[in-house]
């Protein structure tokens, strides 16, 4: 499938490279642990983050979540609950999303989305939401396992619900290697249901 879909794709994996990058970069050494005692002790705790980004003076990202844990060994950063928000040059909120858990890999790029997520794009009118994904930094694909389900879906009740997600950042395409369903609502069919409730109106 190629539209704009996955221009959307790769806009959200930009976000959050950009939102974790920074997220992550803080200097944690008056927080820091031996992390010898033990491979599951991270080397800092911050409770309650709150991270904005700033571009030519105006906020462009903003993330906040309930816990991130650090782990330098492993340049592994965990967080939980997140919810970030990118705004356009006027300021308005362009996409927003949250995440339940998120694990990010600074060294290699990789993010990994579990337990609950969804991404919302405002100003283009798409959402997706599932229980699982993952980005490769190195191989620039965006991808799910055939177990998991992914919602794709637009403001007007169109969606399609798929396993086995695929997205490469390489090539305008995405696809469900699992197998897909769902409803597509034509431009025709939202003015059929516009007219539908302009008629019910009129009777009342």
């Amino acid at each position: 499938m190629q539209n704009n879909h996955h221009l959307f794709f790769l806009k959200l994996i930009i976000i959050l490279l950009l939102a974790f990058g920074t997220a992550c970069s803080f200097d944690y050494k008056e927080a820091m642990v031996d992390e010898e005692i033990s491979g599951g002790t991270p080397n800092a705790v911050i409770i309650n983050l709150n991270e904005t980004v700033i571009k030519k003076g105006t906020i462009a990202y903003s993330l906040k979540a309930d816990r991130a844990e650090t782990f330098d060994k492993r340049k592994l950063t965990v967080f939980t609950n997140i919810q970030f928000t990118e705004y356009d040059k006027t300021g308005e909120t362009a996409t927003e999303g949250e995440v339940s858990h998120a694990s990010f890999f600074s060294d290699t790029e990789n993010m990994e989305f579990d337990k609950y997520f969804k991404v919302e794009s405002l100003q283009q009118g798409y959402y997706i939401e599932g229980d699982s994904i993952s980005w490769d930094g190195k191989e620039k694909v965006l991808t799910s396992d055939f177990e998991r389900e992914i919602i794709i879906g637009k403001e007007n009740g169109s969606y399609i619900i798929g396993k086995g997600f695929n997205s490469k950042a390489s090539n305008n395409s995405f696809n469900f290697e699992g197998g897909v369903e769902g409803i597509y609502l034509s431009e025709d069919d939202e003015d059929d249901e516009d007219d539908e409730d302009d008629e019910d109106n009129e009777e009342e």
